[in-house]
C-alpha cells in the first residue's frame, strides 16, 4: 500500500467539490480546494517558497512582528494581538502586503458558527458582510498587484504566483472558466487562511496547556533567557530550543491544527 501510495502520480487528490462552492469566499479553486492540472501547477508555485532556507530568512520578520504583538497587549487583548502579528508575518514574508486587517476580519466573519449550512446562501447579515468585504478584499488584492506588475520587486510569493498565472494563462489547458485575477486572488487568499487558522489554534492550545500545566513555565522561561540573553532570538537560537520545541510538538499532538483531511474517491 505505502509502495503504491508513493508512486501515484494523478493529479486528482480527490478534494470535495464543497471546498470550492460552499467555502468558495475562503477558499475558491486555490491548492487546498482544486484537483487535476491547475493543483499541480500551484503546487509546483508555492511549495519552495515553505522550504526551510525560505522560512528561516523569515525569522526577522517574526521576530519583528511579535515584537509589535507585545506592544499591542498593552492596549488591546491578547487574541486580537495574535490575529494581528500571525497575519502580518504572512502578509509581510509571503506576499508583501501590509495592513492585513481586513483579510483577518474576513476569515473571522468566514468561519463564524453563527453561519449554518441553511443560511450559507440566504442573504442574511453575516452573508452581506462576507460578500461585501469579498469583493473588498478582491479588489484591494488586485490593486497591489498591479502594482506590483509596475515595480520592480523581490522574488517573494506573490510575485511566483503573478509570473506562474502569467505562463500558465498561455497554455490551451488553462480552464476558460477561471481567469488569471481569479487565479492570483484566491491562492493569496488560501495563503492567509492557512497562516491565519492553523497557526492561531496552535498558540492558543500551546497557552492554554502551559497555564494548566505551570511546572513547564519555569522551565521554558529558563530554556529561552539562556539561549537568547538579552538579544532576538534567531533561527540558530530557535534550533536550540529543545524545551520550548517539547511544548509545541505536544500541543500540536494532543490538538493538530487540521484534525482531518476530506477526500473524495
Amino acid at each position: 500500500m505505502v509502495k503504491e501510495i508513493s508512486l501515484r502520480t494523478s493529479l486528482s487528490p480527490g478534494k470535495p467539490s464543497y471546498l470550492s462552492k460552499d467555502r468558495g469566499p475562503l477558499l475558491g479553486q486555490s491548492i487546498f480546494s482544486i484537483n487535476g492540472l491547475i493543483w499541480s501547477h500551484q503546487r509546483k508555485l508555492i511549495a519552495p517558497e515553505f522550504y526551510m532556507d525560505k522560512v528561516k530568512s523569515m525569522v526577522s520578520l517574526m521576530v519583528d512582528s511579535t515584537t509589535t504583538m507585545q506592544l499591542h497587549h498593552r492596549r488591546r487583548y491578547i487574541l486580537e494581538a495574535e490575529n494581528s502579528s500571525r497575519c502580518d508575518v504572512m502578509s509581510r514574508g509571503f506576499i508583501g502586503i501590509r495592513g492585513s486587517r481586513w483579510l483577518c476580519i474576513f476569515f473571522d466573519e468566514c468561519w463564524n458558527p453563527s453561519c449554518g449550512f441553511q443560511s450559507r446562501y440566504t442573504p442574511t447579515k453575516n452573508n452581506w458582510e462576507i460578500w461585501k468585504l469579498e469583493k473588498e478584499i478582491n479588489s484591494m488584492i488586485l490593486k497591489f498587484v498591479k502594482e506590483r506588475a509596475a515595480a520592480n520587486y523581490e522574488k517573494d510569493l506573490l510575485q511566483m504566483i503573478l509570473e506562474g498565472a502569467k505562463s500558465y494563462g498561455d497554455q490551451e489547458s488553462f480552464p476558460s472558466d477561471v481567469s488569471l485575477d481569479r487565479f492570483i486572488v484566491d491562492n493569496c487568499k488560501a495563503i492567509y487562511l492557512a497562516s491565519h487558522e492553523t497557526t492561531a489554534i496552535t498558540a492558543s492550545w500551546c497557552l492554554m496547556l502551559l497555564a494548566a500545566n505551570q511546572e513547564w513555565q519555569p522551565r521554558a522561561r529558563a530554556e529561552v533567557l539562556e539561549i537568547c540573553k538579552n538579544n532576538l532570538p534567531d533561527a540558530d537560537m530557535l534550533r536550540n530550543m529543545k524545551t520550548l520545541a517539547m511544548v509545541i510538538q505536544e500541543t500540536m499532538r494532543l490538538y493538530p491544527p487540521v484534525v482531518f483531511v476530506i477526500r473524495r474517491a
